[in-house]
């Protein structure tokens, strides 16, 4: 979650003589010049979920990306399904998170096909991908617009805090779209009985 230290800890692990690397560069090109370094002395890199944009073969080895479009089209989808008409609220990450901004734009295109499923903002909400952090902007989200029908989010392991928000506010759960899901999700689903819908 910190630009700053994200270079020096890749050109760190170069120093240190490591041969491989996975990398998810949430901070996208401004990552691109460390991760080039890295493939230029000699070790494999490859970048996870977040493009850093630059060219797989001379920037870095391979890039194993999310599907972001394929993601906003099946959360899109499923809320039509599952919601029909209301109110959606993307949940993102840390600040300027690359991941979170693509999901989001994902789905924003997605739910063009679906008029009557409004996003409460225009633009993705962080959360820093904290549990704490969701309840508190659940919660503020909520005194702002009151009950939100549907709840998107690119981390549902974190998901656990928005669904507290609504049970403190005395609100019905929402339907909840999200990927990489845990087990504290499936135990809260089969205890609440809300739509929910992960991608993992």
């Amino acid at each position: 979650g910190n630009q700053q230290q994200a270079v020096p800890d890749l050109n760190g692990l170069v120093a240190q003589g490591v041969k491989a690397i996975v990398v998810q560069p949430e901070f996208g090109q401004a990552q691109i010049p460390s991760i080039a370094a890295a493939h230029s002395a000699g070790v494999g890199i490859v970048p996870l979920i977040s493009d850093p944009g630059g060219t797989p073969g001379t920037d870095y080895s391979q890039a194993v990306l999310q599907d972001y479009a394929g993601a906003g089209k099946d959360w899109a989808d499923w809320l039509n399904k599952t919601v029909g008409t209301g109110t959606v609220a993307f949940l993102g990450g840390t600040p300027g998170a690359a991941s979170s901004a693509s999901f989001f734009n994902g789905l924003k295109e997605a739910l063009k096909e679906y008029p009557n499923l409004k996003l409460v903002s225009d633009s993705l909400i962080d959360t820093n991908w904290d549990a704490g952090q969701k309840k508190r902007v659940v919660s503020g989200l909520l005194a702002q617009h009151g009950r939100i029908d549907a709840i998107v989010s690119d981390y549902g392991l974190t998901d656990t805090g928005a669904l507290e928000a609504y049970k403190a506010a005395g609100v019905k759960l929402p339907a909840l779209a999200t990927l990489a899901s845990g087990n504290a999700n499936g135990c809260q689903w089969k205890e609440d009985n809300f739509q929910y819908l992960s991608l993992d």
